[in-house]
């Protein structure tokens, strides 16, 4: 039972201050997560309480520590059990657990191709002029995002550039890749591993995501603050779920392919995601290099375009063609972005 004692000056504390924002979260919920999100915002006023206010946390404590004491020997019979298992199977400890499967670099798109009866595309996205620095985003009273940033601040995602090749040219990052022509005639299987989508430090990774049509996405909250995950489409709908719990996750899947659908968190207002829902595999989203590889195509003629959230940088050229043939990989593909005041 948690016991919260009388304070003066508790309409003045600091921590009401974030609660108008809550407010608004939650009347633009449904009526089941609006209860969700309760346990949270009542977490928030302890959390931002003056001192006199004795926190969830430590009323809890006792009854951690009560369940923590039992959990070294569940575990020790838990894993003779499993060792008695393995002897009378013969198997040892490292035939019995599968490897796990490395994910691939968010800039590596396409299938697993080891028979290499497809081909490789490659390429390069820079930026040439001049690199806008990037803008602090001010985070406002919310001391969870502040202290997750102790050392640089949080700037602003709409362009990133990463490696520097002068004074006006740099790899561009969050640069979506993607094959725009030519696999009209072909199907492939869906992934059924889901696509990640986390919720980190107040921030959104990735911040741009490729996913299949149909394929799951798994959106996570790693963060022990509040976050809602607001999306409205054109073409899969819409939702707006309240995520109160550090450890929470979320399913969805979209159906019908759809470029740049935003998913947002109200809460806190800079955080912003792009899903770009393919009919096929095969795209990749650029990293701090620049650098995008698609691999497993089958051989044929084919048309490359890329996809940046900020409109007013350009490319020169948005769209570019190639020949993949089986078992090599196409000369490398070289798209250039623009600031907009270049001709």
């Amino acid at each position: 039972m948690v016991e919260v004692v009388q304070s003066q000056g508790w309409p003045q504390a600091k921590g009401l201050r974030v609660m108008p924002r809550l407010a608004v979260v939650a009347r633009s919920l449904r009526w089941t997560d609006r209860a969700a999100i309760l346990p949270a915002i009542l977490v928030a006023m302890l959390i931002h309480a003056p001192a006199s206010v004795v926190r969830a946390e430590e009323a809890s404590h006792d009854h951690a520590h009560h369940h923590a004491a039992a959990a070294p020997a569940a575990e020790a019979g838990t894993e003779v059990a499993e060792e008695a298992a393995d002897k009378a199977t013969g198997k040892t400890q490292d035939e019995t657990a599968p490897a796990a499967a490395k994910p691939r670099p968010a800039n590596v798109g396409g299938i697993e191709d080891p028979q290499k009866q497809g081909g490789i595309i490659t390429g390069d996205v820079v930026f040439e002029g001049k690199l806008y620095p990037r803008r602090p985003i001010l985070m406002g009273t919310d001391a969870f995002c502040q202290t997750a940033h102790p050392d640089t601040p949080l700037l602003d995602e709409r362009w990133v550039f990463g490696k520097r090749f002068g004074d006006e040219k740099a790899a561009l990052q969050n640069v979506f890749v993607f094959v725009s022509k030519g696999l009209e005639n072909h199907e492939f299987e869906l992934p059924t591993t889901p696509a990640v989508l986390d919720q980190v430090g107040c921030v959104y990774i990735p911040h741009v995501l490729g996913v299949v049509a149909g394929q799951p996405i798994k959106v996570l909250n790693s963060d022990a603050t509040l976050h809602n995950v607001n999306m409205n489409s054109k073409h899969n709908g819409g939702f707006n779920e309240g995520m109160p719990v550090k450890g929470m996750e979320l399913e969805k899947t979209f159906k019908t392919p759809e470029m740049a659908i935003v998913l947002k968190c109200d809460v806190h207002p800079w955080m912003a995601s792009y899903v770009q829902v393919m009919s096929h595999p095969f795209f990749a989203v650029t990293q701090e290099d620049g650098s995008f590889s698609i691999t497993g195509l089958p051989p044929g003629e084919y048309e490359v375009s890329v996809w940046h959230e900020f409109e007013r940088f350009k490319p020169v050229a948005a769209m570019q063609r190639v020949t993949v043939e089986t078992g090599k990989t196409s000369e490398p593909l070289h798209f250039i972005y623009r600031p907009p005041d270049a001709k």
